[in-house]
């Protein structure tokens, strides 16, 4: 999980890079970590050393000499600030489209599974993955009334690792936490990931397209999806990587890492809080608790329902690892 993790910031983890950059056991569970071990760029390690050091300065890393791990993955690609600044996401849309080749691929999706409202995708001229983009506007109005309009934007291209790398873009096209939820599903970056798994998806609805001239028919977007999706699989043969690509559900275990974190149950707690099972129940009374939907672990606490009554000051993470949250945290405005 940690691999997938680290990997999804846009890490290169050369074959044997984790043992090498969790460098020492100390105690039960607790490990030293040198991400500059793990094949960041140097604008990465940067970036992850600002996140690092706030956390470092709160009362609980004071009090336990750690960083607990659901955290800094949340605060790091399930922050969606943070998530951008360590990957190199491109700061406005206008850089964006300067980095692809867009030309004369469009698709109008008027039955998305991700968007509420009519879709524009773009996709970006490819013959390697470096080159593969996709560019989706959600709009107003209607392709078929010739009312359409843009009002937001989400992307994706793809790293050196052979990572997918998300963006959402405002209709001024600056970066934003999340998605619209009354115009998408899209959710932040963290939920592209989670959807998109490790490939370039097909549609999952009927009828998706509204066909015209200048513009794709689903069939024709099948062909190219194929041909990029085989780009990417031979691409990501020829990386020596602690990430397996062909074993398709290990994302999984990252997910397991925030999920854990932000739906803990009472014997989590009890751990993080360094106390008996009973003295955290003591604490937790009155708070309610409740199943986890994805993989149906009952008797569950929301995080930001208890973080509020550690023994120690946390760093506040987002309410939601894959929606929009009202708090946000950037490190990297003053």
């Amino acid at each position: 999980g940690f691999a997938w993790a680290l990997s999804s910031l846009g890490a290169e983890l050369p074959s044997g890079s984790l043992d090498r950059l969790m460098l020492t056991g100390i105690g039960s569970n607790v490990y030293e970590v040198d991400l500059s071990k793990a094949g960041f760029n140097d604008e990465a390690i940067q970036a992850l050393g600002t996140v690092i050091a706030a956390l470092k300065q709160s009362q609980a890393y004071a009090m336990n000499n750690y960083i607990e791990m659901g955290r800094f993955v949340m605060l790091t690609l399930n922050s969606s600030y943070h998530y951008y600044k360590i990957t190199g996401a491109s700061e406005t849309l206008m850089d964006f489209r300067s980095k692809h080749k867009f030309g004369n691929s469009k698709m109008r999706v008027i039955n998305s599974g991700v968007s509420n409202i009519d879709r524009l995708i773009e996709i970006a001229d490819a013959d390697k993955v470096e080159e593969i983009a996709y560019l989706a506007t959600e709009g107003s109005g209607s392709f078929e009334e010739g009312t359409f309009l843009a009002e937001e934007f989400e992307v994706f291209d793809f790293m050196s690792n052979g990572q997918l790398r998300f963006g959402i873009y405002d209709k001024a096209g600056n970066l934003k936490a999340a998605a619209d939820p009354s115009i998408t599903q899209a959710g932040k970056p963290s939920k592209c990931l989670w959807c998109h798994e490790t490939n370039i998806q097909p549609f999952f609805t009927n009828n998706p397209v509204l066909i015209g001239a200048d513009y794709l028919s689903k069939q024709q977007f099948m062909e190219i999806l194929n041909v990029q999706n085989q780009y990417l699989a031979h691409y990501r043969d020829t990386l020596k990587s602690e990430v397996n690509f062909s074993n398709l559900q290990d994302h999984r275990f990252l997910e397991y890492l925030y999920i854990d974190f932000m739906e803990p149950s009472l014997e989590r707690i009890a751990q993080e809080w360094n106390m008996d099972v009973d003295e955290a129940a003591d604490i937790l009374e009155g708070i309610p608790t409740h199943t986890q939907l994805e993989y149906n672990i009952k008797n569950v606490y929301h995080r930001k329902d208890i973080d509020h009554l550690a023994p120690y000051a946390t760093i506040e993470v987002p309410e939601s690892a894959r929606e929009l949250s009202k708090h946000e945290p950037n490190f990297f405005v003053f």
